[in-house]
């Protein structure tokens, strides 16, 4: 899941470099290249965003007991909101990312647990305060029947005045306006490996969006490997998540707003509370 920038993608077919059947940018490949390392793309991609980190720590403080953060990665919010003194339980469905998170978690001396497991099957002995899906989870859950399953599953797991807040897309992220100048790629370096992420365009597929980024590598001997990575966003507006809301159990008690920046898109965080 990628921090989506503001007004810097590509319109579709401006992107001309030759492709393989799968999607691929020509290029060597190698077992070890980076191109499948989960943790890094997530770095490079992720790491920068912050816009959303002082809403995340308000509605924590304002829940005064445990928060479970669904989509945690590795660690972006969870961590921050450890450090902050809250009683923190991080859920991803990759066992790569949440052991990251542990790593980092144990380096900082944060006390917080770990789950590996989906949005919408997640089974916990215990209740929250307040449930929190940062950035683009909601539109990454399969459309509105992987939605209404993380809402029950949230809603059997809020504790009496608790409440769900999950972000959504404020804006539809689009071509850049005439004249702007291109895209920087969001780059970084590990142990002498060069990760470059760079957005390509934003296009519809089968009634949804298709994000797609030009990942490279480079090896510290030189060497470049490259390929496309594609992200499907499920179309959702507020009004149509808080109608899905409802159906589980689920009011709209706010909404609040993430802005856009300089160099990402803004968000809407819808916050539901047990009906």
């Amino acid at each position: 899941m990628s921090a989506l920038r503001s007004g810097d993608f590509s319109s579709p077919g401006d992107d001309n470099s030759p492709e393989d059947a799968e999607g691929r940018r020509a290029g060597p490949r190698r077992a070890g290249d980076g191109l499948e390392d989960e943790v890094t793309w997530q770095d490079v991609e992720c790491g920068s965003y912050a816009a959303d980190l002082v809403l995340w720590s308000q509605l924590a403080r304002e829940a005064a007991g445990p928060v479970l953060e669904l989509g945690a990665g590795c660690g972006r919010v969870a961590l921050r909101l450890a450090a902050e003194g809250g009683e923190v339980t991080a859920l991803d469905h990759s066992a790569a990312l949440v052991a990251e998170l542990e790593r980092r978690a144990g380096a900082r001396g944060l006390e917080l647990e770990t789950v590996v497991a989906g949005a919408g099957d997640f089974r916990l002995d215990r209740k929250f305060a307040a449930i929190i899906a940062p950035m683009q989870l909601l539109h990454l859950l399969g459309g509105a029947p992987g939605r209404a399953r993380m809402l029950v599953r949230a809603r059997a797991h809020l504790a009496p005045g608790g409440a769900l807040a999950a972000a959504l897309l404020a804006e539809r992220p689009g071509p850049p306006a005439p004249g702007a100048p291109p895209p920087l790629p969001d780059v970084a370096e590990r142990d002498g490996w060069v990760y470059s992420s760079l957005p390509l365009e934003v296009r519809p597929l089968a009634g949804a969006l298709e994000v797609r980024r030009l990942r490279q590598v480079v090896a510290p001997s030189g060497e470049l490997s490259e390929e496309v990575d594609a992200v499907r966003l499920d179309p959702l507006d507020p009004d149509r998540f808080e109608a899905e809301a409802a159906a589980v159990g689920l009011r709209a008690r706010e909404r609040l707003a993430v802005a856009a920046t300089d160099d990402h898109v803004g968000s809407v965080v819808c916050v539901l509370e047990v009906a």
